[in-house]
Order: structure tokens, then C-alpha cells, then sequence
């Protein structure tokens, strides 16, 4: 009898640990992410936070298993899990819901049989390490992120077939409105760095009042038309992941944080915009002037979007850990940390950056946490649970003002050591467990659902073709300038072999593309099969003859760049058969200095 009663008070005490974790969740579920439940619409935050809700509840039901089997050292089956929890699952949701058709709901079975599996595999894996530990290590590297998947999927419908239950036993919060993460000010240099950009095929002109203070260059114009485009998807797509996470922070520790993501936002806006330009590179390089194509650059910017992206995922969830820990055993209207918010988020970034690489470059940052699924991460998970301690060591009441007299002393009174790190091991296993989940089932559509978004926007993918028709008129000069100067070399009998010909095209090339690149003029097959000869003629009538030519530019003699360079301009804006008669004039007055 007295084992009866044991075991119906222990029964109790599971059942009012798992109602408070279940009351917990629903309590702190916003109206907009009850809607989506409810259209079958969650996104990525919302499913995030019912994973981890679940990995916790994983851990809870666990422990009670575990504390169940006292000294036994034996596996056990799911079958074993499920007699000892009973019905202590779909119970506490039938109480949490005040309806008893939860209990035999389909997607309450099917959750019940998929989490009893998970349990049933972390306390076998916790019984083997009893040897070896006075406590039971409970290890989520066992957790399948198919089948946590699953769960999800489950719990989502079983949210969705109780969500009007829901919305009468709990006041679902609504979401606190945040500036969608706006773009913060710019310091002086910040503002030279991302000066707003020209419209496309209107770039300053020199000379132009409103180009004066900052020219760019067409292709300068273009990047930071595509850096714009890209900055303003990925603040609004990190915004819906990381605002609901920490939607606990306190308005001045988020606003910190934010200031410090937006940077890096257009760190990676600009990264981007620099793949888009090389990819456009690569295009007309690869290609014959004939058969160019623009192809989007999906490839490298899906690398770069899954990169950035995993990176705000683990830093954030790093974060809501952090508010957990504050909310859990500290009263968070009465305590602060002794580090700021950015000494934070560098600590929080140098505990996913191995020490052999400190001086990786920033895109390889949390590249680690990549390989999270195959389970290289032990190293991690130590630096992770220190720093987590060594933030709880830094936590410290305030008191309120006007709380006490002057002769009056106040004692806090602080969680032991012991639990505290409990909670933070819990926190650490259910961390990599969520991150696991994360990269097999989130991060993939994510990145790619985003990099659509970018390459299709219309302003990057207009910028994108403008690029491609910028290199290809850089290409088609270049070829232009390699018949000119094979045609110099030629007639002089020295031979292309015979010099650094790539060099002298380079810089020929550069020059003329200096003295063009704002002009727009267009280059046909016929300007390409003539235009080169038209250039060599009129050359001659001012240089006399071919050695002279050649041996200023063997020199590197910026005449003859420039006089190429304008005999160029000239033809390209007038047309290869006008413009010819005309040049003589202007050689003689550029000329004019350097002749004794």
C-alpha cells in the first residue's frame, strides 16, 4: 500500500513538472504564432521554439524515467518508457486544455509513441555512463533529427486541432512590435563605405555637381545598387528568426544586439554583391563575345546565405539560453550582467571559433557548427557550458529604488552552484540537439528560399545583367586592343612572342576602359571586326611610325595610353567612320607639352 502511495505521489509530482513546462510554452505563445499554427504556416522561429520546447521536455521525461530505475544499470525498452510515464504526456495536455479529447487525438498518439522512442534512447544511453558517473549524464547526441522532425510536425497539429482551447485558457501574448531591424546610423566612414547608390545606367558623371563628393565607378554603382537589394532581404529574413527568439531580451539588450547584426548584414550584402560581380566575370570569361549568358550566381550566394544564416541562428539561441538562464533563477527586472552587450556577443562568437583558427577569415566563422550533424562538437559543448557558467557568475541584483531605508540591508538570495549548472548542461545538450535539427531540416529550404530572393530581385538582377554587359565590353575592348597591338607588333617584325604582350593589353585595356566607363555606346561585330584598324590608321598619321608606337608603350609611356585611350573614346561615342579626320587636331594640342 505504502509503495501504491509512493508511486501515485511520484506520479503527481511528474505530471505537475510536465504541466509547468507545457503551461509555460502555450503561455508564451504570441497571437501571430498561434495563426500560423493554425494555418498550417509555421515559420522557421515558431518551429524552432516547439523543437526546443520538445528537446526540453525530452530531458524532463528522462530524468523522471531515470529517477524511476534508481541503480539500474540494465537498457530498457520503449515499451518500459511508455508503462512508466503511463499516460503522463497526453494527460498533462488533456489538463493543460481542459478537454479529455486530447488524449486519443491522432496527433497526440502518434507524438506520445515518437517522444517515448527518443526517451527510451537517451536513458539507455545515460545508463551506460552510470558507471563512470555518481550522475546520470543525459546526452541529446543521440537525438534524430528525422524524428524530432517528426514531433514537430505532430505537435504542430495537435496545436492546430486545440488552438481555439488554446487561445480560451491562455492569454497568448501578442508579439512586442520591433523596428524590423532597421538600419542603424552610420558613422562618418560608415557613410563613405555605403553611400547610397545611383540609379542603374545613371551613375555620376565627372564633372557632375551631385558626383563631386563621392564618384563611383558603373561597376562601383552596380554593387552597391545589388548590396542594397540584398541587405534590405536578409535584415527582414534574420528579423523573423531572431526577434521572436529573443523576444524576451529587454528592449535595450535587443537594441544592441540588432546594431551589431545589422553590420554584419551589410558586411555579407556587400560580400554578395561582390559574387554577383564575379560571377559576371566568370560568365564572359568562360564564354565566347558571341554566346555570353547571364547565369544567376545561385551557387556561391546559397553558400554564403547558409553560412550567414546558420551563424544567427546558433548566436541568437546562444542568447535566448542566456535569457532563460536569467529568467529561471533570477528575477530579470533585478539583476544586470557585468559585461555589456557586445563584450558578450564577442564572447558568445569566440566560443564557436577554434583556437587554432583566430585568424580564419569572418565568413568561416561558426563554420564548425556545420558539422554539428555528424557530431564533431565535444569541444564546443565545454566552451559553451564554461562561458554559460561564467555569464551566471556575472549576474547581479539590483536594487529597486526606493525599496529601503539607508539602515536597511537586503539579501539575495542566489540558486545553488549545483542547479544552476544542471540547467546549463540541460540547456547544452538541448542546444546541439535543436542545431542538429536546424541544419538537417530548416537550413537547407531556408537558404534556398532566400538566395531566390535575391538573385530574382529586380534590382539585383537588374544590376546583375549590367554587370555582365559592363564585362563584356571590358572583354570586347580587350580584344580590340589585342588586334591593335598584334597588328603593331606585326608590322614592326617583332612578333607577339617576342613580348609581355598580356601585361602591355592589361594596361592598355584599363586605360581605355578609364577613359569610356561612363559613356554609353554600343559594341557591335562590325565596331569589333573594324574598329581596331580604324585606331591602328589613325595612329600611324600621328605617330609616323609603328617602332615609335611600340617602343612608348614597351616604356609604358602614359602618351600613348592616353592617345589610345582617346582615339578609342573618340570612334566608340562617334562611330568608327566618323571622327577619323578629326583626331589629328586634338593629338597636336595633348602632344604639344611634350614635344621640345
Amino acid at each position: 500500500m505504502d509503495n501504491a502511495l509512493q508511486t501515485n505521489e511520484i506520479m503527481q509530482l511528474n505530471m505537475e513538472e510536465t504541466r509547468h513546462m507545457v503551461d509555460s510554452f502555450f503561455q508564451n505563445l504570441t497571437h501571430e504564432q498561434l495563426e500560423f499554427f493554425k494555418l498550417d504556416k509555421a515559420n522557421d522561429a515558431t518551429k524552432a521554439i516547439l523543437t526546443e520546447f520538445l528537446l526540453d521536455l525530452i530531458v524532463l521525461l528522462t530524468k523522471i524515467v531515470l529517477g524511476r530505475l534508481k541503480k539500474t544499470t540494465k537498457a530498457v525498452s520503449e515499451k518500459h518508457v511508455q508503462s512508466t510515464l503511463s499516460d503522463t504526456l497526453p494527460q498533462t495536455f488533456a489538463d493543460a486544455l481542459h478537454t479529455a479529447d486530447v488524449v486519443h487525438s491522432a496527433s497526440s498518439v502518434s507524438l506520445t509513441s515518437l517522444i517515448s522512442q527518443q526517451v527510451a534512447t537517451s536513458v539507455n544511453s545515460a545508463l551506460s555512463a552510470r558507471a563512470d558517473s555518481a550522475e546520470p549524464l543525459i546526452d541529446l547526441d543521440n537525438a534524430c533529427p528525422s524524428r524530432l522532425d517528426s514531433m514537430v510536425h505532430h505537435a504542430s497539429q495537435l496545436i492546430k486541432d486545440f488552438v481555439d482551447k488554446i487561445k480560451t485558457q491562455y492569454k497568448s501574448r501578442p508579439g512586442r512590435k520591433r523596428s524590423s531591424m532597421s538600419p542603424a546610423p552610420l558613422s562618418s566612414d560608415e557613410h563613405t563605405q555605403y553611400a547610397s547608390s545611383t540609379p542603374l545606367k545613371s551613375w555620376s558623371q565627372p564633372g557632375d555637381s551631385q558626383g563631386e563628393e563621392s564618384l563611383k565607378s558603373p561597376d562601383e554603382s552596380l554593387a552597391d545598387t545589388t548590396s542594397k537589394a540584398v541587405e534590405e532581404i536578409l535584415r527582414k529574413e534574420v528579423s523573423d528568426i531572431v526577434e521572436p527568439l529573443l523576444s524576451h531580451m529587454s528592449e535595450e539588450e535587443f537594441d544592441q544586439l540588432e546594431s551589431g547584426s545589422l553590420l554584419e548584414i551589410r558586411e555579407v550584402a556587400d560580400d554578395i554583391a561582390e559574387t554577383f560581380a564575379d560571377q559576371a566575370k566568370c560568365i564572359v570569361s568562360s564564354n565566347t563575345l558571341e554566346s555570353i549568358k547571364a547565369e544567376s550566381p545561385v551557387s556561391n550566394v546559397n553558400t554564403k546565405i547558409k553560412r550567414f544564416f546558420t551563424k544567427q541562428f546558433a548566436r541568437a539561441s546562444v542568447f535566448r539560453m542566456m535569457t532563460q538562464l536569467k529568467a529561471k533563477f533570477f528575477d530579470n527586472s533585478k539583476v544586470k550582467s557585468s559585461r555589456s552587450v557586445q563584450v558578450l556577443l564577442a564572447s558568445v562568437d569566440s566560443v564557436f571559433q577554434p583556437e587554432d583558427k583566430e585568424d580564419q577569415d569572418k565568413a568561416d566563422e561558426y563554420s564548425w557548427v556545420m558539422d554539428i550533424p555528424m557530431g564533431n562538437y565535444k569541444i564546443f559543448s565545454k566552451s559553451l557550458t564554461n562561458f554559460l557558467q561564467t555569464y551566471s557568475d556575472g549576474l547581479s541584483f539590483i536594487p529597486e529604488p526606493g525599496e529601503k531605508s539607508l539602515s536597511e540591508t537586503i539579501v539575495f538570495v542566489t540558486p545553488s552552484h549545483a542547479i544552476i549548472n544542471a540547467f546549463i548542461r540541460d540547456k547544452v545538450q538541448c542546444f546541439f540537439g535543436l542545431m542538429k535539427w536546424w541544419l538537417k531540416n530548416q537550413e537547407g529550404p531556408l537558404s534556398e528560399r532566400v538566395t531566390k530572393l535575391t538573385v530574382e530581385d529586380p534590382s539585383a538582377a537588374e544590376s546583375f545583367q549590367a554587370l555582365v554587359e559592363l564585362e563584356t565590353k571590358k572583354m570586347t575592348i580587350r580584344v580590340i586592343v589585342e588586334k591593335l597591338l598584334t597588328q603593331i607588333l606585326t608590322n614592326t617584325q617583332i612578333g607577339p612572342s617576342l613580348v609581355d604582350v598580356d601585361s602591355y593589353i592589361n594596361w592598355l585595356s584599363n586605360s581605355i576602359w578609364d577613359e569610356v566607363q561612363y559613356e554609353h555606346f554600343e559594341l557591335t561585330k562590325e565596331i569589333l571586326e573594324q574598329l581596331y584598324e580604324v585606331v591602328y590608321k589613325d595612329l600611324c598619321r600621328n605617330w609616323s611610325f609603328a617602332t615609335k608606337m611600340i617602343t612608348a608603350i614597351y616604356l609604358y609611356n602614359p602618351l600613348i595610353a592616353k592617345t589610345i585611350a582617346t582615339t578609342f573614346k573618340n570612334h566608340l561615342i562617334n562611330g568608327p567612320q566618323k571622327g577619323i579626320f578629326g583626331f589629328s587636331s586634338f593629338y597636336k594640342a595633348i602632344s604639344k607639352p611634350f614635344k621640345k
